[in-house]
């Protein structure tokens, strides 16, 4: 209800939105083309801090400015760089990712850090994980990297090698 400003009172406004936790996010890189997903990684993310996204992916997730994101690349390499991300996801055609058209939405991120070498996610590191608490951490566990989700502060910061508290 809005209130009489003559009376000296402040003019209703709807309700602000109130500020979310920071949310911790495990992101699969694909390859584009002839690209190969550690070399996507390296020039998109570590070069010109950028990461671009499929629409699905987008509207499943509700990625903020402000969380964190480590990006994982397949194949036994492991998580190879991470960052916090810098801007809300926005369509933008940039002429850096080769099939745009595939990956419209773009957040921009600070704060980039390359972990050479990868943070390697076997088994020991597995089974650490909040994530695995009551599965086995052996094969199959494609299921953990497969698609952009958020993990726990603590497993984010087990996979980017941060010391453990």
């Amino acid at each position: 209800m809005l209130k009489s400003i003559a009376m000296g009172e402040a003019v209703g406004h709807p309700a602000k939105k109130p500020p979310r936790a920071l949310q911790y996010w495990l992101v699969p890189v694909a390859g584009e083309g002839a690209k190969s997903p550690r070399r996507v990684t390296k020039d998109l993310v570590l070069r010109h801090h950028v990461f671009a996204m499929r629409n699905v992916v987008h509207s499943r997730t509700k990625v903020e400015s402000g969380d964190r994101i480590c990006f994982y690349v397949a194949g036994c390499v492991g998580v190879i760089a991470d960052a916090r991300v810098a801007s809300e996801p926005h369509p933008e055609d940039n002429p850096r990712i080769t099939y745009a058209g595939m990956f419209p939405m773009v957040i921009n991120l600070d704060e980039v850090r390359s972990h050479t070498p990868p943070i390697v996610v076997d088994f020991g590191l597995r089974e650490r994980l909040d994530e695995f608490a009551g599965r086995s951490a052996n094969p199959p566990w494609s299921w953990f990297v497969r698609t952009m989700h958020t993990v726990s502060q603590h497993d984010f910061n087990l996979l980017i090698g941060a010391p453990e508290a």
